[in-house]
């Protein structure tokens, strides 16, 4: 998928899909929803409903069926609202542990990867009980045959219900 990234430059024309870098994540993208401004010789990038974004993202990131990477599991972290010692005792691990996955010195194992999953669907749980569950047991299936996906571009578009996920463009 080509994307052509938007400059940031007030007096150019801004295209999209813009690249949410600000989320610390390289491949998501927001093709409306935001607009970029400039104060006082600042560039600034207001999104709307920012919140919902970034459950969005979480839900997303937690039921792609790849293994999760260093800036995912910081990413889901840091959306959980939990510091590094907070998800190791959630993990049964040491904070350190944490750490490593977070810098990408160490590889998550499978069982801690579906429990951090778990976490973060749970969350929405309230909303939709039945799809997240259907989510977790379809999601771990295709956890066991993941090293046939690859992460792919995340484009996300602000709708009438919300933030969601584009579909994938050949």
């Amino acid at each position: 998928m080509n994307i052509e990234l938007p400059t940031l430059n007030p007096r150019s024309t801004v295209t999209v899909p813009y690249a949410y870098t600000e989320s610390g994540l390289d491949e998501v993208f927001l093709a409306d929803g935001f607009e970029i401004d400039e104060h006082d010789g600042e560039i600034y990038v207001s999104i709307d409903d920012a919140d919902a974004l970034w459950w969005v993202i979480a839900r997303t990131i937690a039921t792609q069926p790849c293994a999760l990477l260093p800036r995912d599991i910081r990413y889901l972290r840091r959306h959980l609202e939990l510091t590094q010692a907070e998800l190791s005792m959630r993990l049964c691990v040491d904070p350190q542990t944490v750490a490593r996955w977070e810098k990408g010195q160490t590889e998550m194992p499978g069982s801690a990867e579906i429990l951090l999953r778990l976490l973060v669907l749970s969350r929405d749980a309230e909303a939709a009980p039945v799809r997240v569950g259907n989510d977790l047991f379809s999601l771990i299936d295709q956890l066991s045959l993941r090293s046939a996906h690859q992460r792919s571009t995340l484009v996300f578009a602000r709708g009438e219900g919300g933030w969601a996920l584009q579909p994938a463009r050949g």
